[in-house]
């Protein structure tokens, strides 16, 4: 990756544009160098004037991928949330299913209460309020991923004879609610905040499965 960068520096140093495969990875960079922006300087300090900059590369590059700031944003949201609720259900899949349970409530709670968690909510409630509406909602389309993921998860829990849950879409809507709650809710000042999380999680995954795993019944 460094070589191609450098590449791709050398590439604009003589003018030349940039190869398919560069062009390919063109999007991802605009993400990373966005995110750290944002995360640098907050919402209201980002432009794509710095993000050019930042990423060295031209600001045509950039609207001849993203119409606008919005669109730019919604993008780079639902990029990194998917990438997010893929790496905890990659965790959680090879784990016996209680224990995977646990482990996407926790992740999932740590995640929402870091400063990376405050900042994409607070960037979906932006785009709630003042996008597009016809452009749809980031925050029903990121549950609704994290649903599906959840499903996918249980069924294969199933259908490995773990656990009898009849209602599978219920069990993981109810599972997901859950955890946004507790999210929401959980005192991020407290000094056994990790603790407290820990604690609700083993909890919380334990009433999911007295609940909706009817061989516990």
């Amino acid at each position: 990756l460094a070589s191609l960068k450098s590449a791709m520096c050398n590439a604009r140093a003589k003018g030349g544009r940039p190869s398919a495969e560069e062009a390919e990875l063109l999007p991802e960079r605009m993400f990373e160098a966005a995110w750290e922006l944002l995360l640098q300087h907050g919402f209201e300090g980002f432009s794509f004037d710095k993000l050019a900059r930042h990423a060295r590369i031209g600001k045509p590059t950039i609207y001849a991928r993203f119409a606008n700031k919005e669109a730019f944003l919604r993008a780079l949201l639902q990029h990194r949330i998917a990438a997010y609720q893929s790496e905890i259900t990659t965790l959680a899949e090879d784990l016996p299913f209680a224990d995977a349970l646990k482990l996407m409530a926790l992740r999932a709670v740590m995640r929402f209460q870091s400063d990376e968690g405050r900042l994409t909510d607070r960037l979906v409630d932006w785009l709630e309020h003042e996008g597009d509406p016809k452009a749809g909602s980031v925050r029903q389309w990121a549950f609704a991923n994290g649903r599906q993921r959840g499903e996918g998860l249980m069924r294969a829990a199933v259908e490995r004879g773990e656990v009898a849950i009849s209602d599978i879409p219920l069990a993981a809507q109810f599972f997901l609610e859950g955890v946004v709650g507790h999210a929401r809710m959980g005192n991020i000042a407290a000094e056994d905040a990790v603790a407290q999380h820990e604690r609700w999680a083993n909890d919380y995954s334990a009433m999911i499965l007295r609940a909706f795993d009817r061989s516990k019944g």
